[in-house]
């Protein structure tokens, strides 16, 4: 049996048979299968050893690529310095050559800039843009510890300052008496509350929000408490 040469295929939506029927002859493929034919899906080496009585055996090998037509696309990515940011061509069984010098499917960009890589292969070819950048992150909550509500318009309303170049999730800020009730929530950042009319001088607050990174949530909690100043 003669499998053919090596092929491949270009955005193959069915399975490939392989083989032929012959009578008296038994077939054993490299996959397992004693079937005269297989039919592939992926890509790879089939080599099949047919058995013929009072003969030598008769062994055949055929190597099949399964390719996708190169389609990349151009991207914006934003990381943190302290991150461990990794950009990839989408296609895969490629000839790949980034405007690095690197020849690998994926590389590890260290700065910030504009990163190129040109895709090949037997269907077709593309080129994927990704423009990366990575600057320092921080998000930081600031509570004061006092309030004035004199009506002197200078920290009249209470709650977080907050300093941050990211993307904020989960945010929750609350306001409790010191008996544990509730005196003020929030789930928008930065909002504040009037204590004007506070029945007491001091009140007990948490601030909880997370900070979505481009490869983790961090998690932050803080509490403490605030003194009214009338």
């Amino acid at each position: 049996m003669d499998l053919g040469r090596d092929t491949f295929f270009c955005d193959a939506l069915q399975s490939i048979e392989l083989g032929q029927t012959f009578p008296n002859v038994s077939f054993l493929w490299n996959n397992g299968s004693t079937n005269p034919t297989i039919s592939i899906k992926q890509s790879g080496s089939y080599t099949v050893t047919m058995s013929i009585p009072d003969c030598p055996d008769l062994k055949d090998t055929i190597t099949i690529l399964f390719l996708n037509t190169p389609m990349e696309d151009s991207t914006t990515i934003n990381a943190c310095t302290e991150e461990l940011l990794k950009i990839s061509a989408a296609t895969p069984q490629s000839f790949y050559l980034w405007n690095t010098g690197d020849n690998l499917r994926e590389i590890t960009p260290k700065e910030s800039g504009i990163y190129a890589v040109y895709v090949t292969n037997s269907c077709g070819s593309d080129v994927g843009i990704f423009d990366v950048v990575i600057a320092e992150c921080y998000c930081n909550g600031y509570v004061p510890n006092a309030v004035t509500v004199n009506n002197d318009e200078l920290n009249e309303l209470f709650g977080p300052v907050m300093y941050c170049n990211m993307e904020l999730t989960n945010y929750r800020f609350v306001v409790y008496d010191l008996w544990g009730g509730l005196a003020f929530e929030s789930k928008i950042p930065g909002e504040k509350i009037d204590l004007s009319a506070a029945a007491n001088n001091v009140y007990i607050w948490t601030l909880e929000f997370s900070t979505k990174k481009y490869q983790q949530n961090i998690q932050s909690s803080q509490r403490g408490t605030v003194t009214v100043l009338k």
